[in-house]
């Protein structure tokens, strides 16, 4: 007897924005879902000791979601790349745009049938909390693939 995969409905945007809005409440400081695109601002604070990051996730209907660090003045200098990002820009001093990795397409972490109140939002929170280790150590020690060969 063939086994038969029973595929989920894939989560609309709306659904995606309400529980966003719903999980983080006063957290959320910008929310917009126009043209199938979604736009998400939350802040987030990885420790009590942590300082308060906006990450936006931006998600285009049919895509996969994005996580940025729009200028936060993580960065020093145009080198001053943290590890685990598929694109950092820097604009200068406190102006960057710093795409955050968060797991490794095609792995089967993520799909359109996951919330990204349950996915993303918790995943960006942990990098966050293991890019202020690699400040202060120089150490990832978050895991993941950086795509050097060992």
């Amino acid at each position: 007897m063939a086994m038969i995969r029973i595929r989920k409905r894939r989560i609309t945007l709306a659904q995606q924005q309400f529980a966003i809005k719903r999980r983080y409440g006063n957290a959320v400081i910008k929310s917009s879902l126009k043209n199938s695109f979604l736009q998400c601002v939350v802040k987030i604070m990885p420790t009590p000791e942590s300082r308060k990051y906006e990450v936006s996730f931006e998600c285009k209907y049919g895509y996969r979601p994005k996580a940025y660090l729009k200028n936060q003045g993580l960065l020093k200098s145009e080198d001053d790349r943290p590890p685990h990002l598929y694109e950092c820009q820097y604009y200068g001093e406190g102006r960057e745009k710093l795409q955050l990795c968060l797991y490794m397409p095609g792995t089967n972490e993520w799909n359109d049938e996951m919330l990204i109140a349950d996915t993303f939002i918790p995943w960006a929170t942990e990098w966050l909390y293991y890019y202020e280790i690699w400040r202060m150590t120089g150490k990832w020690l978050g895991g993941g693939h950086d795509g050097k060969k060992e």
